[in-house]
């Protein structure tokens, strides 16, 4: 497989294309003037549920308001409910569950929740939010609600996945999950670790 990066800037945007075997595969997009919320985690606070349409508005910084929708709230009741779905679910990849509450039982006015950003501000609509909280290493990714192992499906050795697996579960803290992305098999063991280290180090912070 032959993979290409493909960068163009200017002075209002830079574009960034991943391109394997002559085909387009992922785009990114930053206009200088607007920088991406997406990936941000914020400590916001609930300032309207909305039963209707099962949402809620939430302030994350002063004066800047954004969207969460009924299925991407958690709580710790639904976040274990979920948790046993994967749990019992044969199919290594973390699916989203179907376990939901509604929006109103989960949320309330003046609570104070921790959130990342899944969707940037456009127009006049807010940026969308989620509890659902990840946070993207070199190798892996960090899922800390949620104790399980994941694996990209475009891994496709067996014997590899497995070893993947096994190696991750040994540097892994107990009640913490990761996906393990694509360009984990071409990592050493001690790359591996280290990336773990990284992502625990991190998420700390952000519960400190």
């Amino acid at each position: 497989m032959q993979k290409k990066i493909a960068i163009n800037s200017n002075s209002f945007e830079t574009r960034i294309a991943l391109i394997e075997d002559s085909r387009l595969k992922e785009i990114y997009i930053e206009r200088h003037q607007e920088p991406s919320l997406i990936g941000n985690i914020y400590v916001a606070k609930v300032s309207r549920v909305i039963p209707g349409i099962q949402s809620s508005f939430i302030e994350i910084e002063k004066d800047n308001t954004a969207f969460l929708y009924g299925g991407d709230a958690l709580c710790q009741d639904l976040i274990q409910e979920r948790q046993k779905l994967i749990d019992d679910d044969s199919d290594e990849q973390r699916k989203p569950s179907t376990a939901s509450r509604n929006i109103e039982t989960i949320l309330s006015p003046g609570q104070v929740i921790p959130v990342q950003i899944s969707k940037d501000p456009l127009g006049t609509k807010g940026a969308r939010a989620t509890m659902d909280l990840s946070i993207a290493g070199r190798f892996l990714v960090l899922t800390p609600y949620f104790n399980h192992i994941g694996i990209s499906r475009r891994i496709t050795d067996e014997t590899l996945r497995e070893q993947l697996k096994q190696s991750i579960a040994s540097f892994a803290p107990e009640g913490l999950g990761f996906i393990i992305r694509t360009a984990a098999a071409e990592a050493t063991s001690s790359q591996l670790e280290s990336d773990v280290s990284y992502l625990v180090k991190i998420w700390t912070q952000i519960e400190q």
